[in-house]
């Protein structure tokens, strides 16, 4: 009985913050695309981003550019296959699922929202991109394979599997920025958004397990301090982004660099990019955590 309990109790946890992320996902849409504010400050940064590719070298853009068309279906499906075959090499069948549920859910979930229920209002007549690209599917997959990972890893690897979903999330989404292929917000949406659905997934998961809850092979929680060193990282990289694209740009161009309001707002959404990556692992990490003297569950 008190397994059960701790188990629901974790449960809602874990749905709590669904709900929580489905809540900022909706406010952030309403707030980016269905006010004037939200739109000038996206086109603004896109903007930014546009003449920043203007002076980078070509062979940094095309790196970009060729990094965000390895994402393909096929890659997809490689990833998730591997996912699966880790889950598989765990003897944690029951696991096998996450990959599909985790990836599968998000995916589809952006494609249908961004294409088919929402849509964007022409509140500026100089929109630079009229068609809808809320949420950014290109990060959905990059978040969700680091999140379903995370599910899938034993807990002595949770907190570097934490570390890549980190990585490999904020990478993706400075990349879809720079390339103009999505504005600021597109990305923000896609960690809210698969952050809930994982959550879900894995809340589900948990409540079904109770009566066979056994204790994992290493019963400690996901360290706190390493947690915080995530995020402290993500800071300090969001800082090295902005601080250290002016020094660069200055050293190399000195007063021949025409700052604008619109450099601004792209660095800035580069580094607000990277922070909310490292919070949104760091946030799904902490919920999914148990303390040690709790007992764990054999789907996770």
């Amino acid at each position: 009985m008190s397994s059960r309990r701790s188990a629901e109790g974790h449960a809602r946890r874990l749905f709590v913050l669904a709900a929580a992320a489905i809540a900022l996902f909706v406010l952030l849409w309403i707030f980016a695309v269905h006010t004037e504010t939200g739109q000038r400050a996206d086109n603004s940064a896109i903007r930014g981003g546009i003449r920043a590719v203007e002076q980078v070298p070509t062979p940094v853009v095309r790196r970009a550019r060729l990094l965000l068309s390895i994402v393909s279906v096929g890659s997809l499906v490689l990833a998730i296959s591997a996912l699966t075959a880790v889950a598989l090499l765990r003897r944690r069948p029951r696991l096998m699922i996450v990959p599909a549920l985790v990836v599968g859910a998000s995916v589809g979930v952006t494609e249908i929202v961004k294409h088919t229920i929402f849509t964007r209002p022409e509140l500026l007549s100089d929109d630079l991109v009229a068609e809808n690209t809320y949420p950014s599917g290109h990060t959905t997959i990059a978040i969700s394979l680091g999140l379903a990972c995370i599910l899938i890893a034993p807990a002595r690897l949770r907190l570097a599997a934490a570390i890549g979903a980190t990585v490999l999330a904020g990478g993706m989404g400075v990349m879809v920025l720079v390339g103009a292929w999505h504005r600021p917000s597109d990305p923000l949406g896609s960690y809210a958004l698969t952050v809930a659905i994982a959550s879900a997934v894995a809340g589900v998961m948990i409540r079904r397990a109770p009566e066979i809850a056994a204790l994992d092979e290493t019963p400690r929680p996901v360290s706190a301090t390493g947690l915080r060193q995530i995020e402290l990282a993500g800071l300090l990289v969001a800082a090295m982004i902005f601080f250290g694209s002016i020094l660069i740009a200055s050293l190399r161009f000195g007063a021949a660099v025409d700052w604008q309001l619109a450099d601004a707002a792209f660095l800035v959404s580069c580094a607000a990019i990277v922070i909310a990556a490292a919070a949104s692992v760091t946030g799904f990490v902490r919920v999914l955590s148990l303390p040690p003297q709790r007992r764990r569950y054999p789907y996770l």
